[in-house]
């Protein structure tokens, strides 16, 4: 398909008057293109051509182009007088995109910009040069999703691989599952085979357990042959934790009892490593907090100054809080008690630097009402989707809770089910580290029906690594995507080198303040190790970067489908040279002989992420 589309874009070049202008530009590129007279350096641009991983819509290439004859046709007329509309422009403005027809290339939008452009600038005519296979034939792997993408070291690595099949396929396929050794060595660990029809899709999970090492790469693949082959591998990435320190904190070990035991029983399970600790709150302003990753603060009746200063300088730095109000409201009783909150300490300028919200009072639910978790994109929340386990959690009966009045700096991730809607969830981010303030209890089962439930598990093990940042590193993304790694707490790395799947290396500064590793410009898809430049420091980690699903989606655009991005009328549709001249004679007539010899020509080659390629069927036997 690539070889056809440049085949047909040397011949039309050959074909224009000399004396026309040209520029040469694909989608994967977003610069405005250049106009030359050069024919020769147009021929060599066309001749560099190969196909790009990344690329963009062609609703926005079109766009550009649009916007790159308008400018020059603005610069040839600038001498002439009168309204703009009616100035003579001594050229033929044409645009010729050479493309495949797939969905996937363009942007499916509302808007009709587009359209409302081409309708505004009537004088460049629209050429489409159809180079695609009009019955396409595939299977592949449409997305590789890891069920965590970090996992406890000697934990289970559990990824899902989903297969899609169109045209004339076999029905049967067999799917290969391979780890990377210490030396990158690939050793084929698993195998599964099954059948899919077209149009349909098949998810197959597999699961080893037992990694090691700090990361772990892989491969998952198609056996056999097949048309288009880039989609036949799909790659991945998972980490391993160290055990992450948790500090809990409250007046009595009773109260952090329910807390502790959860993450000890995550940690026995293999699901995260927690290394819970119990601390009274008496010892807590003396105690050194750098060691931990997440201090969870229970009931605790009323912090002073120097504890709520320190506990600010720990998140600055990097650490996560967590604080549960499960306690009732000491400011309503006559004798306060160590088991009663003290709003007082809560709201405190020290407090309030480092709390998501002020305390008003704590109160009861008549009836009981729920946690809305339903309308948040919070990372957290999403987490807890993917794990099955939002919509119990957003089902469990909460009896009491805290009124508070977040601050503008807080954000709200979950709200009570009342009209009223009370925050049950608040984050506030404080320098390098996070904050996160519950109004309703996790120890006590007057307050809700949450402690001992299955829920509750979850919640407490995505909590915990969301808080420490282990939740939130993205080691399996979409090329053409920002990648950022976490960095370690003191930050000292300055300098890292990026291996590529196409066996380049890219080395890269890091800036003082940077809150994590930050990668662009990453076009190439596959496994990816990211090493620490600086002898002195042992930073080893890697990611993988896979094809969106939808460039195995080979459907064609309809008419209806190109009339409604570029407008009726505004366009024309070739499937060869011969009929491409004939349609561009046509489209010519009535234009001056002088215009003719002058044709201005753009030729984009749409060459949509792979897309274009091996869309010829199968040889059959």
């Amino acid at each position: 398909r690539l070889q056809s589309a440049l085949q047909i874009a040397r011949d039309h070049l050959s074909r224009l008057p000399s004396g026309s202008k040209v520029a040469v530009t694909g989608s994967n590129e977003s610069t405005a293109p250049a106009f030359s007279l050069d024919f020769q350096a147009a021929r060599n641009r066309i001749d560099s051509y190969e196909i790009k991983a990344v690329t963009s819509p062609l609703n926005d290439r079109l766009r550009e182009l649009l916007r790159a004859q308008e400018d020059d046709r603005h610069r040839v007329t600038a001498d002439q007088s009168g309204p703009e509309e009616k100035r003579q422009d001594r050229y033929r403005r044409e645009i010729y995109l050479v493309t495949d027809l797939t969905r996937s290339a363009w942007r499916e939008e509302k808007s009709t910009i587009l359209r409302d452009e081409l309708e505004r600038l009537k004088y460049v005519a629209v050429y489409l040069i159809d180079v695609g296979e009009t019955a396409p034939s595939n299977v592949g792997i449409t997305s590789v999703k890891l069920t965590r993408e970090t996992i406890p070291v000697g934990g289970t690595l559990k990824v899902d691989a989903n297969l899609s099949a169109m045209g004339n396929v076999k029905p049967e396929q067999t799917v290969e599952f391979f780890l990377a050794v210490a030396d990158g060595t690939l050793v084929k660990k698993d195998q599964k085979t099954t059948t899919i029809e077209p149009g349909a899709d098949r998810r197959l999970t597999f699961e080893v357990p037992g990694i090691t090492g700090r990361y772990q790469q892989g491969e998952i693949r198609i056996v056999g042959s097949d048309p288009m082959l880039f989609d036949d591998v799909g790659y991945f990435t998972v980490h391993t934790l160290p055990p992450l320190k948790v500090l809990i904190v409250a007046e009595a070990q009773p109260i952090a009892k329910y807390w502790q035991v959860a993450l000890d029983f995550i940690a026995k399970e293999k699901i995260t490593d927690f290394q819970p600790d119990f601390l009274p709150t008496s010892r807590l302003r003396t105690t050194d907090m750098t060691p931990f990753d997440v201090i969870c603060l229970i009931n605790v009746t009323a912090p002073d100054e120097t504890t709520w200063t320190k506990l600010r300088d720990y998140v600055e730095a990097g650490g996560g809080l967590a604080v549960f109000l499960g306690a009732n409201n000491s400011a309503a009783s006559t004798r306060p008690r160590n088991d009663q909150i003290n709003p007082v300490s809560y709201n405190s300028k020290a407090a309030q630097s480092v709390l998501p919200a002020e305390l008003r009072a704590s109160l009861p639910f008549v009836p009981a009402q729920t946690m809305d978790l339903r309308n948040s994109q919070h990372p957290l929340l999403k987490r807890l989707e993917d794990l099955s386990a939002l919509g119990e959690l957003g089902a469990i009966d909460v009896r009491k809770y805290w009124k508070v009045e977040p601050q503008e700096i807080g954000f709200v991730v979950a709200r009570f089910s009342g009209a009223k809607g009370a925050p049950a969830l608040i984050e506030r981010r404080l320098g390098q580290g996070r904050v996160m303030l519950m109004t309703t209890a996790i120890d006590n089962v007057e307050w809700n029906d949450l402690v001992g439930t299955w829920e509750y598990l979850v919640f407490a093990d995505q909590l915990m690594q969301y808080l420490s940042k282990q939740a939130t590193v993205r080691c399996n993304e979409i090329v053409g995507s920002e990648v950022i790694l976490p960095l370690d707490r003191d930050r000292k790395l300055k300098k890292v080198v990026v291996r590529m799947p196409d066996f380049k290396q890219r080395p890269q500064e890091i800036p003082p303040d940077s809150k994590g590793l930050l990668l662009r410009d990453l076009t190439a898809v596959g496994c990816y190790q990211v090493d620490s430049a600086e002898g002195d420091i042992d930073y080893h980690t890697g990611f993988s970067l896979n094809h969106p699903a939808r460039e195995s989606d080979l459907r064609r655009l309809e008419t209806r489908d190109l009339d409604s991005l570029l407008g009726e009328g505004r366009y024309t549709v070739s499937r060869d040279p011969g009929c491409l001249e004939r349609i561009v004679q046509a489209g010519r007539l009535g234009q001056e002989i002088y215009s003719i010899i002058v044709a201005f020509l753009v030729i984009v080659f749409a060459l949509e992420q792979f897309t274009a390629t091996w869309f010829y069927r199968t040889d059959e036997a």
